[in-house]
């Protein structure tokens, strides 16, 4: 689907690192999000003529910053390899599950014996990646949250979180009663969206903005 490539010389590399500017890139090329147009800096490290700026401006929400004490702006590190607990962070924030967790977060000391080297700050979210299905750990009981990620990992966990929002979706969409309808136009550079649902109040949004629904369901 064009999200990963490989190289010029015909491998993949499955066992290469990623860096965290290039998972930010096959984020957004995973849930295809609209990116509105910046210019704003967000990090000391990250100016606008860097190849993965707008990726990094995006998702500067869902991955953890560094402190700069040279500056005034946090730092990202963008060529840094990508952390499994940040990942695992990452993912969870993107597809909304922050608040999803119902169990007591420190069950995770119970599943991995390096729980206590996950950061403070991120264990919730590795806890909801973990009970998702999301992330696992490894053989030998740990989990291992500073290691880096393959991309051969990264492909099974950006897949894994696709197919999970994918679901959702489709469970949120049975509830409604939705039915969803969509017409391109001029060479398919326009699609016209129509959606129906069998709940009279539903709100539909989009870009944060409220669309008029007609008395049947209709937007």
């Amino acid at each position: 689907r064009g999200i990963v490539n490989g190289y010029p010389d015909g491998n993949f590399k499955p066992d290469d690192g990623v860096t965290r500017e290039e998972f930010c890139k096959l984020l957004v090329g995973t849930f295809h999000p609209t990116m509105t147009p910046t210019t704003q800096v967000s990090f000391s490290d990250v100016k606008t003529n860097r190849w993965s700026y707008s990726y990094i401006e995006y998702c500067k929400n869902f991955l953890n910053r560094y402190p700069d004490p040279k500056g005034e702006l946090p730092a990202f590190h963008p060529a840094d390899f990508a952390l499994r607990e940040d990942i695992a962070a990452a993912l969870v924030r993107m597809m909304g599950l922050s608040g999803a967790i119902n169990s007591d977060p420190k069950y995770i000391f119970s599943k991995f014996r390096d729980a206590g080297q996950i950061n403070p700050e991120l264990l919730t979210y590795v806890t909801i990646a973990y009970e998702r299905g999301i992330i696992n750990g490894f053989p030998d009981g740990t989990f291992r949250p500073t290691g880096k990620v393959t991309r051969a990992e990264i492909v099974t966990l950006l897949n894994r979180s696709k197919q999970a929002v994918d679901s959702m979706n489709s469970d949120a969409e049975k509830s409604l009663g939705m039915e969803v309808k969509v017409e391109y136009s001029d060479g398919g550079k326009t699609a016209k969206i129509t959606v129906k649902t069998s709940e009279k109040d539903a709100v539909l949004e989009i870009d944060g903005k409220a669309i008029p629904m007609t008395p049947d369901g209709t937007g």
